[in-house]
Formats: C-alpha cells, structure tokens, sequence
C-alpha cells in the first residue's frame, strides 16, 4: 500500500487550495488537507485498478495468442469446426427429410378430400337421379291411374 503523505508534502503538492490574500483558518485548512488526502488516496486507488484490468488484459491477450500459435490447439480448434459443419449438414439433411415426410403428407391429405368430395358429388347427383326417376315414375303413374278412372 501507498504510505500516508506527510502535512508538508500535502502543502506542497497542493498550493491551489490556498487562494491569495485569504487567509486560511486552522480548521479549514486542516478539512482542505484531509480532502486532499482522500482524493490523492481515490485517484492512487482508482489508477491501481485501472493498471491491474490492462495488465489482466494484456495477459488474456498473450494467452490467447500464444493457444492460437499452438499446433495441438489449431488441431483441436479445427476439429470443433469440421464437427459443428457436420452437425450442421445433418440437421439440415434431417429437416429437409421431415419436410419432405409433411408435404407429402399434405398432398395425400388433400387428394383424399378431393376423393372425397368427388364421391360426395356423385353420391347426390345419384340420390337426385333416383328422386327424379320417382317423380317421373309417379308423376306417370297418377296421369295412368287418372286415365283408368
């Protein structure tokens, strides 16, 4: 850790916080140096860290790098990706599989209710045939029978 600073260091350090012609009660001056501290301390603290997050970072970097250059790690790095490709195709192939498997599906299920409602039509046009044929048949029948009467 940073040792504290001395009183003088800190009067020295920081001679904007006595302004001209003013003069500077004890107890003020003594708040002003304290303050001063703190922040002197804020800053040390705030530019420690600052160095330790670039310094970690430069070592990320370096260990990156250094996996990247590595003959073992590019193998296995190219084995992940010739993996992943193949997974790739084959879900691709699957999903075109299954969509193939649907549309089929969907066209048998529409040429069943085409056959159907073909044999729906043909169903009443026989039901129609047969009505009329009774009508004709009893409509002949009542003019035959008025004949006879």
């Amino acid at each position: 850790m940073t040792e504290p600073i001395s009183v003088e260091e800190d009067d020295k350090q920081a001679p904007e916080l006595q302004r001209r012609g003013e003069p500077i009660s004890a107890a003020a001056e003594e708040d002003q140096i304290c303050n001063n501290r703190k922040e002197k301390r804020k800053l040390t603290k705030k530019e420690k860290r600052k160095q330790k997050r670039k310094e970690l970072a430069e070592k990320t970097r370096q260990e990156e790098e250094a996996k990247l250059n590595d003959p073992e790690e590019l193998r296995r790095i190219q084995l992940e990706e010739e993996e992943e490709k193949e997974r790739l195709e084959r879900e691709r192939r699957e999903f075109k599989e299954r969509e193939r498997l649907f549309l089929e599906a969907l066209a048998r299920k529409e040429a069943q209710e085409v056959e159907e409602e073909e044999r729906r039509r043909v169903e009443e046009e026989e039901e129609k045939a047969k009505q009329s044929q009774v009508h004709i048949i009893g409509a002949k029948c009542t003019s035959t029978s008025s004949l006879f009467t």
